[in-house]
C-alpha cells in the first residue's frame, strides 16, 4: 500500500487533475501524486474494477478518502464542460494535467480494420485530451504548467489507426507546446509500450506512474512538445 511522503514539499498545496485516474495506470499515478503531497482530482468513467489495480487496492480506504472522484466520462459531448463548470466553482486552479486514453469495452470489441475504429480512437484519446486542456485554460486563471497525455501498448502489436492518432497527437502536443510557449505551459506525450515475452524486463505501471510525478515535478522543465518512451531500452536494440 502506497503511504503519503510528509517531507515532500514541491507537490504541497498544488492540484493534479488525472482523466480515468481509478483503475490500471491513471490509478497509479494518482496514488504517487499522492504520496508526494498534491491534491489528486481523479475522474472515473468506468467500474475502478478494471484492468489492472483500483485506486482503493493502492491506497486502502483511508487513502482513497483524500482523492475527490468525479465520475465523467471524457469521450461524450457535455461531460468535459460539466466537470470544468464544478472544478471552477470550487477551486482556482489546476497545476498539472494528466489524460489517459480511454479503453471502452466496444472499441476494444472492435475490428481494428472497421471503419468506425479510427473514430472510435480518436474520441477516446485525442479528443479529451485536448478539449480539456483548451477547457482548463478558457476556466482558470493560471494554465496548467504540465500537461501529459499517456498510452499503453504492447510491443509489436501493429494498430494502424492508433498509429495515425498517436502521430495526429503528436503533431497537436508540438503545436500547442509552441503556442503557449511563453505561458509557462508544457506539453508532453508518454508511450508506455509492453512486452510481449513473458521473461522479458518490463515497464511496470508504477515505474510509468513515477516517471509522471518526475516530468511535473519542475526537474525536467526544459522538455516540452516531446514524445517521451518508456520500454526499457527495447526501440534502441537493433534485432539480430
Amino acid at each position: 500500500m502506497i503511504e503519503p511522503r510528509p517531507a515532500s514539499t514541491y507537490f504541497q498545496g498544488k492540484t493534479v487533475l488525472i482523466a480515468e485516474g481509478t483503475r490500471g495506470l491513471g490509478a497509479h499515478c494518482s496514488a504517487q501524486f499522492y504520496r508526494w503531497g498534491a491534491k489528486v482530482i481523479a475522474t472515473e468513467s468506468l467500474s475502478p474494477n478494471g484492468d489492472g489495480n483500483s485506486l482503493e487496492d493502492l491506497l486502502g480506504k483511508d487513502g482513497l478518502s483524500h482523492i475527490r472522484v468525479h465520475p465523467a466520462d471524457l469521450s461524450e459531448k457535455g461531460e468535459i464542460p460539466a466537470l470544468l463548470e464544478k472544478l471552477g466553482a470550487t477551486m482556482s486552479r489546476i497545476d498539472f494535467f494528466v489524460s489517459l486514453g480511454l479503453e471502452h469495452g466496444d472499441r476494444k470489441a472492435m475490428d481494428i480494420f472497421d471503419e468506425n475504429y479510427f473514430i472510435e480512437d480518436i474520441k477516446t484519446t485525442a479528443w479529451p485530451f485536448f478539449e480539456t486542456f483548451l477547457g482548463l485554460i478558457n476556466t482558470f486563471e493560471t494554465r496548467p504548467s504540465q500537461s501529459l497525455i499517456l498510452f499503453e501498448e504492447m510491443a509489436g502489436k501493429r494498430d494502424p489507426d492508433r498509429e495515425v492518432t498517436t502521430g495526429m497527437i503528436e503533431t497537436l502536443t508540438q503545436y500547442l507546446m509552441t503556442h503557449y510557449l511563453y505561458d509557462n505551459c508544457r506539453i508532453n506525450l508518454v508511450k508506455v509500450i509492453h512486452s510481449t515475452e513473458p521473461d522479458a524486463l518490463d515497464v511496470t505501471r508504477e515505474a510509468a506512474a513515477r516517471t509522471v510525478v518526475t516530468l511535473c515535478s519542475g526537474l525536467l522543465d526544459v522538455m516540452s512538445g516531446q514524445t517521451i518512451t518508456l520500454d526499457m531500452g527495447r526501440a534502441c536494440i537493433q534485432p539480430s
